[in-house]
């Protein structure tokens, strides 16, 4: 009996000690704001959290959103963000030096289709194809290796991906086309806000792209999500 109220007191003596007090959080918080003005719309009846774990876990969420607006470490800047509309104005009118390119798994586009126009290229199982010659390239995806003369624009399935491809495709050597950017709310925002649908094989053996649509811009047979 002894020994556990022993144990208990040897509990509570270390949780106040990891504990910071109010003025060290305050004074804690207050630089963070200073430095960092995005992020300071914090509480003023925010106490001091219950532990040492909890006040660095804070942190840790705030350093991640930093990270997130940053410039890439290699000095690549951000790639340009698309909105639906013009994903949607492009595939309506598509330009040959503007590529659209799905990098999901062929998985994934055999369950749910693809934006009319777009290329596939899948990046968690083919990470080396913005490093390939333009003949491996094109033998293996169906399409050209992008130029200097493109922009690529990327999606996936929320523009985590999609990002993530589009700084990829800057770093190759030769560069992976000479725009890029991404579509940020990719398939989720292209499928939320109704546009059409191209399913997979739709033109034939050589090409998965294309695929005739109807005046509302889905492919026959094919629900709306």
């Amino acid at each position: 009996m002894a020994a556990t109220r022993s144990s208990r007191a040897i509990v509570r003596f270390c949780d106040r000690a990891l504990a910071p007090t109010p003025a060290a959080f305050n004074t804690a918080r207050s630089s963070y704001c200073l430095a960092r003005p995005t992020y300071s719309k914090l509480s003023t009846n925010v106490g001091p959290p219950a532990s040492l774990t909890q006040f660095s876990r804070s942190f840790s969420v705030q350093r991640q959103l930093r990270e997130q607006e940053a410039p890439s470490s290699s000095g690549i800047p951000p790639p340009k963000s698309y909105a639906y509309q013009e994903i949607h104005d492009l595939v309506t009118d598509p330009q040959p030096n503007r590529i659209l390119i799905d990098v999901r798994e062929p998985s994934e586009l055999l369950q749910t289709g693809r934006i009319p126009t777009a290329k596939a290229v899948p990046v968690s199982s083919a990470p080396d194809a913005f490093f390939m010659s333009e003949e491996d390239f094109e033998t293996k995806f169906g399409f050209p290796r992008p130029t200097e003369q493109d922009e690529v624009i990327f999606y996936c399935k929320a523009g985590v991906r999609s990002r993530q491809a589009a700084l990829m495709a800057a770093q190759a050597r030769p560069p992976f086309g000479g725009k890029f950017s991404n579509y940020n709310g990719s398939w989720l925002d292209w499928q939320k806000n109704g546009g059409g649908i191209e399913q997979e094989g739709e033109q034939g053996e050589d090409s998965a792209l294309g695929g005739a649509t109807n005046p509302q811009g889905v492919v026959p047979g094919t629900p709306r999500p």
